[in-house]
Formats: structure tokens, C-alpha cells, sequence
């Protein structure tokens, strides 16, 4: 996850950042295209991202200026700098295009792009990133649910290595630790009869008083 960070969010962001100062003279308005960005740009930016390697089956796929079309429309639907369209469109080239250039790296470092690991780490990061999540139902759709599935899935999965009645000694491995004796699956014990406690009295004897 922090190669992925590193690359696709940190490494950009200098390079973002003096883009943004050099579309936008006007030091305040460029402070708030910045803190505009933040307002759920890059959220949004990796929950496409996500949408796009769910998508498609080939690594050849991902970086084709048609993938790079989809996040930009993505960006162009969701973000507003509150400055001309001129602006705000020119600000969301600059960041596609320079998280494509991450994506490249990472290509050419050979990390699998495609694999079941990468999508986690960015929906995670999707979280980590989003201001809130509940006014983010993308999000949400995207990060939250499958990382929720994947809970439950590995979930069930320690469960039945834990209970399986493959387990040496006839299941309940973890069980039979705590229960040495338990009945085993298909042998039932049969029934005794309960046996009433004996009653005992015992005399306690009271500490010597000292006034």
C-alpha cells in the first residue's frame, strides 16, 4: 500500500502543486483549488481507478488513452475549482496526468496492477482519502462493500479451518484443546443419568476478637 500511496498521491503532488501556482497566478484562488482538490477529488480519482481495473481483463488496457479518457471524464463530472471551466478543466489534465505517469512507473517496476492486492490497497486508500464516506456513495459501492465481503470471506474461512472435521482426533481441534473428552462427530455418548451432589456441611470458626 505505501509503494501505491507513494507513487500515485505523495510523489505527484509537488509537481501538482507548481502546476496549479502556474494556471493560477492568484496565490488565494490557487490555495483554493488546492483545498478543493482535497474536498473528495482524489477519493473519487481512486474509486474510478478501481471502476477501470475491475473492468478490464488486460495490463495493455489500463494505460490506453482511452482508460485515461474515463478518469478525466470522471474528474470533469465531480470536481469544480470555482474558476472558469478553462481552469478547472486544465487542473483536472494536470492531475490525470501526472497519477498516469505514477501508473506508468509502477508499470515499468513491473508491480501487478491487475492483481486481487492492488485493488484492496486502493480501496483502502479510497477510504483513508475520503473526507466522508457517507456523503460518497461511490465510494462506498466501490471500497467499502468489497473490503467488508473480503472481511467476511477470511472470516469463514479461519472458521472452518478451525471447526473442520477433517482435524486430527475428529474435528474441534481448538475445541478438543479445551474439551479433551467431547463427544466426536457421529459418537454420540450415551446418556447417564444425572447424579445429585452430596451435601456437605462444614463448621467455620470465627478469628479471635481483639478489642
Amino acid at each position: 500500500m505505501d509503494t501505491v500511496a507513494r507513487e500515485v498521491m505523495e510523489d505527484t503532488w509537488p509537481e501538482i502543486s507548481a502546476g496549479i501556482d502556474s494556471l493560477v497566478r492568484n496565490k488565494a484562488d490557487a490555495r483554493e483549488v488546492k483545498k478543493r482538490l482535497a474536498d473528495h477529488t482524489w477519493c473519487g480519482l481512486l474509486v474510478t481507478l478501481i471502476q477501470l481495473i475491475e473492468k478490464i481483463n488486460k495490463i495493455v488496457e489500463l494505460l490506453t488513452d482511452t482508460a485515461k479518457q474515463f478518469i478525466t471524464d470522471a474528474l470533469t463530472r465531480r470536481f469544480d475549482s470555482g474558476l472558469p471551466r478553462l481552469v478547472t478543466d486544465a487542473v483536472i489534465r494536470l492531475v490525470v496526468d501526472k497519477v498516469w505517469s505514477a501508473l506508468a512507473r509502477l508499470l515499468e517496476a513491473h508491480l501487478p496492477l491487475l492483481g486481487t492486492d492492488t485493488l484492496r490497497v486502493l480501496r483502502m486508500l479510497a477510504i483513508f482519502t475520503c473526507p466522508s464516506v457517507e456523503h460518497h456513495p461511490e465510494v462506498y459501492k466501490h471500497a467499502v462493500r468489497p473490503l467488508m465481503g473480503d472481511a467476511r470471506r477470511s472470516a469463514r474461512t479461519r472458521s472452518r479451518r478451525t471447526w473442520s472435521p477433517s482435524s486430527p482426533r475428529g474435528g474441534g481441534g481448538a475445541l478438543r484443546k479445551l474439551w479433551p473428552d467431547a463427544p466426536r462427530p457421529g459418537h454420540a455418548r450415551p446418556h447417564q443419568p444425572r447424579k445429585e451432589p452430596a451435601v456437605r456441611c462444614r463448621t467455620y470458626t470465627s478469628p479471635a476478637f481483639s478489642p
